[in-house]
């Protein structure tokens, strides 16, 4: 069965003499309004057919044109297709009106639209703007509608289970987990054009990089300008708000992007925690709340010269200022006279962390391309900053022996300031070889790392008298790493090949105050990659994928300055001798009909970085992250569907189980499988109404050192678009049951949480398109694909 590929046309008839008859097509960009020049038009009748190619204004002129039913099909690089018979009278003249979305002829109305979801060579293209609940969301929030993506509560973003590095525009984001979460959430997916994934990025891409996600926010085709305005307030526990604008030139060689995002939000969040672990190990029942406020600003541009069409020069920079203001309120219960016989410490606290962040992000790109465009250079220079001030005040109130509640003294603070930067070259060389392509390139970067942290004793709870030094940390971290790389990919037949092999000299070095350089990590290490596709037959497309990574871990987990961060009775340790994690990746996919999707392999831990809760020798709690080594194992699958012409349906999932080493003689749970998955509904209504209905959830899972609670998040929005002029209003839903909870279960200590964080979101949004574009001829080029994106990364 033929699928119906998205148009809609609108076709003008205008009466003309019927002497010396011409008939003319006129063919335009119905957003746009101007003429389309050198599209292919086939005209068919009976059992002849004529082809055309429209002029520099879009024009074809037909001479002595019979009146009759003829068969129309158009071929246009970057606007559905046409294939549809017509009647066409001589002598009229008849518009036609192409878009990407729809076409539209007078009296008649064909819906369809771009497929969500494509496959390329294993790769996955989404199309966020043909998912309701995708286009009216956030960046981060759209990517969990992708195949074999998973999105967690905690900043947790994987393909196919392994960490997913986020590019956008081709820019590397030097992010991740609850910090990358944030700043993917602050720009809107109004701006999203497509999002591409790559869960076998190839030796091209760093050690570190198992998968990638690449975002695509603009496509400038054609000379002019267009923007984006996009509204939106939302309401919790309080109010929040969102706005952006980007702007977008063409002009001659130059082609440039402007833009401005705007967030603030103000969240509560609930947390009960029990246990035992305290210096009397008596049962405790702690309930701590809190109320974040945040403000974050994103003023971003880039400049691009098309020197001579194989020679292009783009430059990228960011500037993305924010501040956090954390309020965390807890305590241990009532006093009682049980209490006072065991002379339990009955207590309230209150913690303030204060945040204020600059992040500096810029890159200059130069290809030249020759041959033909078969041989290319590419290089790139990249730099990025991130400062961040942070201030952590401790109060803490207790009752005395007569029952009266008396705060601790002296008063407490912390001062946390640190930087740390990015800063990478590159050169890539392209070309062609043995029926396929072969890349290679070197690559060095440098990350550095500084933390002044010290702490202080006040008499006053203002903090404003009797200043006491009581404890200071400083810390460094400085890494080097050396790459090359060299691949080769091609399609034989029905064999789709990747190969590649990666060598890296990686060095690691760590100061603390005393001076001492300690050199942590120095290894010479290869990383070889390899990507085998077949094509069984038109539906059927089996892949096996092998890939060696390496995983550093976030370096705000290195500072060994002991601190509060977000658990009443747990500070935080950093540890600054966790190891880089080492992994090997197999998988096996099998694709049906574009539509089915299933994966199965596994992951060989080595040195995997993961969190621990420990008991220090004064029976408090800590929370420290440390390397461990063991197996994952998983399966997962996708699937879309379409059971009418008004309703798209998918499902993605995931079942794994891990199998862990012991540890420090600590006491190992027995694993369980863990079940995630996600459902999305579309459905268009009369009149370009369209709803979206989500579903993502978790069960409850362990291992091995935890029982993770089980969650879900239903989510709906109803969206209402107008072509004149081109707006888009959606009111949209999350957490409608309100049951996104988090929280774990020790299993080798008395220790078990549960936390709620104001997830439950009603959304007002509008969304405003504006700008007009011209076409020239020459200016008509392909549209972009995985590869090609990859290529320019």
């Amino acid at each position: 069965m033929k699928n119906k590929l998205p148009l809609s046309f609108i076709l003008a008839l205008f009466f003309s003499n019927i002497f010396g008859q011409e008939t003319t097509l006129i063919i335009k960009d119905s957003k746009e309004d101007f003429g389309l020049p050198g599209v292919t038009l086939v005209l068919m009748c009976d059992s002849t057919s004529k082809k055309f190619i429209s002029d520099q204004n879009g024009r074809i002129i037909f001479s002595n044109l019979k009146s009759g039913d003829y068969r129309l099909k158009t071929s246009y690089v970057g606007y559905i297709p046409i294939d549809t018979s017509l009647r066409l009278l001589a002598g009229n003249s008849v518009e036609l009106l192409l878009t990407e979305e729809t076409i539209a002829l007078k009296g008649v109305n064909i819906s369809a639209q771009k497929k969500f979801v494509e496959i390329k060579n294993g790769n996955f293209i989404l199309n966020v703007q043909q998912n309701t609940l995708a286009k009216t969301s956030n960046a981060w929030d759209a990517l969990k509608y992708g195949p074999l993506v998973e999105t967690r509560m905690d900043g947790t973003l994987k393909v196919e289970n392994k960490t997913a590095t986020v590019f956008i525009d081709g820019r590397q984001v030097f992010m991740s987990g609850e910090e990358l979460m944030n700043y993917l959430a602050n720009i809107p997916a109004a701006n999203i054009e497509k999002v591409e994934i790559s869960s076998h990025p190839g030796a091209k891409f760093d050690s570190n990089i198992g998968s990638v996600i690449l975002i695509t926010t603009v496509n400038m085709r054609y000379q002019g300008v267009k923007g984006t305005l996009n509204l939106s307030n939302g309401y919790g526990v309080f109010p929040r708000y969102n706005a952006g604008l980007t702007l977008n030139g063409k002009k001659g060689k130059f082609v440039s992007q402007l833009g401005y995002n705007y967030s603030q939000s103000k969240t509560m969040g609930v947390t009960n925690i029990t246990t035992s672990v305290n210096t009397k190990n008596l049962p405790w029942v702690v309930s701590q709340n809190n109320i974040n406020e945040s403000n974050s600003h994103r003023i971003y541009g880039s400049v691009g010269v098309d020197f001579n069409k194989n020679n292009l020069l783009t430059v990228y920079a960011e500037y993305a200022p924010g501040a956090t203001n954390n309020l965390v309120m807890g305590n241990n219960g009532g006093l009682t006279s049980t209490r006072q016989l065991q002379q339990d410490s009955v207590w309230q606290s209150l913690n303030h962390i204060k945040r204020n962040s600059n992040t500096f992000a810029s890159q200059a790109i130069y290809e030249s391309k020759w041959d033909s465009t078969r041989q290319s250079l590419k290089f790139t220079l990249a730099y990025s900053r991130n400062q961040g001030d942070n201030r952590i005040d401790n109060n803490l109130s207790y009752f005395n022996s007569a029952g009266l509640l008396i705060k601790k003294m002296p008063f407490y603070r912390a001062f946390l300031p640190n930087q740390t930067d990015f800063a990478t070259i590159s050169g890539q060389y392209v070309r062609g070889l043995w029926g396929g392509e072969w890349i290679s390139g070197v690559r060095y970067y440098n990350t550095k790392l500084s933390n002044e942290n010290s702490g202080y004793t006040y008499f006053d709870m203002d903090r404003t008298a009797g200043e006491t030094l009581t404890n200071m940390v400083s810390f460094r971290y400085n890494e080097f790493n050396y790459g090359a790389f060299t691949s080769w990919e091609a399609q034989v037949k029905s064999w789709y090949f990747q190969f590649g092999l990666r060598v890296e000299q990686n060095e690691v070095f760590s100061q603390t105050a005393s001076g001492a350089k300690d050199r942590l990590y120095r290894k010479l290490s290869l990383f070889p990659t390899l990507f085998l596709q077949k094509k069984i037959n038109a539906k059927n497309v089996i892949a096996f994928n092998y890939s060696k990574q390496i995983s550093r871990p976030d370096y705000s987990l290195l500072n060994p300055f002991a601190r509060f961060t977000d658990n009443t009775v747990a500070n935080f340790v950093g540890n600054s001798q966790i190891r880089p994690a080492r992994t090997h990746n197999l998988n096996f996919s099998w694709t049906y009909k574009s539509k089915l999707i299933f994966s199965a392999g596994l992951v060989i831990l080595n040195d995997l970085i993961s969190s621990i809760l420990q008991k220090n020798g004064d029976g408090s709690l800590s929370q420290q992250y440390d390397n461990f080594n063991g197996v994952y194992y998983y399966v997962g699958a996708y699937y879309a569907m379409q059971p009418t012409k008004f309703w798209q349906v998918s499902f993605n999932g995931r079942l794994s189980t891990i199998d862990i080493q012991p540890y420090r003689n600590l006491p190992l749970g027995k694993a369980n499988l863990n079940i995630y998955g996600n459902i999305s509904n579309d459905l268009l209504l009369p009149k370009n109404f369209k709803i979206g209905i989500g579903l993502d959830f978790s069960n409850l899972s362990s291992d091995q050192f935890y029982h993770h609670r089980g969650y879900s998040n239903l989510s709906a929005s109803l969206s209402k678009e107008l072509k004149k002029p081109k707006l888009n209003i959606f009111l949209r839903g999350n957490d409608i049951l309100k049951t996104s909870f988090t929280g774990n279960t020790a299993l080798f200590l008395p220790y078990s949480s549960q936390s709620y964080n104001d997830k439950r979101i009603t959304t007002l949004g509008v969304i405003y398109r504006f700008g007009k574009q011209t076409v020239k001829a020459k200016e008509i080029f392909k549209d972009d694909n995985l590869e090609e994106s990859n290529k320019r990364l």
